[in-house]
């Protein structure tokens, strides 16, 4: 007998992997083609090629979200650098270092969350400053949703370099250097591997912040940001 309902897992992709509001036409025509005697193999095909399509063409669109990611990340090192000189010396950093295993790895983690969290966060509204003295329209509704969605898009592709560095055995500080002895601009200009590596949990997460509310400019405006 005929299938008359397309997989359900590949509808599902389809209805929430894609953005463009012509997909919902063509997933129509999807589902006029299979109920016609299409395939389930073929449904898959047009599935992966419309999702492929539809965020290459997004990616796109916002190559100039992704080009201030990227140039901002650059900054990274030299924010860590500032965060350990002006916290990590300090009395309250050490009355954490005090604490008992495992509170005291806890808070220490936190705290570099925080950093982070802090230094894509600043730079997001630094990207939405500039949207605004150029008058481009912007959703804050979306913009507050991009600062939540930025926590996970930071921490999984960070806690996944974290885990890659122990596998590889390679410490914070693997050739010996004094972090006193760093300057912002030497860090900001270090494109070592795993400097390079680190800077890409940065991306995705500023990437991540402002990618709503510029996509809702790049709608309304017709400009895409």
């Amino acid at each position: 007998m005929n299938r008359t309902e397309p997989p359900p897992l590949a509808t599902w992709m389809l209805e929430h992997l894609t953005t463009a509001d012509r997909d919902e036409a063509l997933a129509g025509d999807l589902l006029e083609e299979f109920r016609a005697g299409r395939s389930s193999g073929w449904y898959w095909r047009q599935v992966i090629t419309t999702i492929v399509i539809g965020r290459t063409r997004s990616i796109f669109e916002h190559r100039i979200v992704l080009l201030f990611a990227a140039i901002w990340s650059l900054l990274s090192p030299a924010w860590e650098l500032t965060f350990i000189r002006v916290f990590w010396e300090s009395n309250f950093i050490g009355s954490v270092w005090r604490m008992p295993w495992p509170w005291s790895a806890a808070s220490a983690i936190g705290l570099g969350t925080v950093e982070a969290l802090l230094f894509i966060w600043i730079g997001s509204l630094l990207y939405v400053a500039l949207l605004l003295i150029s008058r481009r329209r912007v959703d804050f509704r979306r913009l507050g949703h991009g600062f939540a969605m930025s926590i996970v898009v930071f921490l999984a592709p960070a806690a996944c370099v974290f885990v890659l560095r122990i596998v590889a055995g390679v410490s914070s500080n693997e050739d010996g250097t004094d972090w006193r002895t760093l300057t912002l601009l030497g860090e900001t200009k270090n494109f070592q591997a795993w400097a390079i590596l680190w800077r890409i949990p940065y991306i995705l997460g500023t990437a991540s912040a402002i990618w709503g509310s510029a996509r809702r400019v790049a709608k309304e405006g017709r400009v895409p940001a």
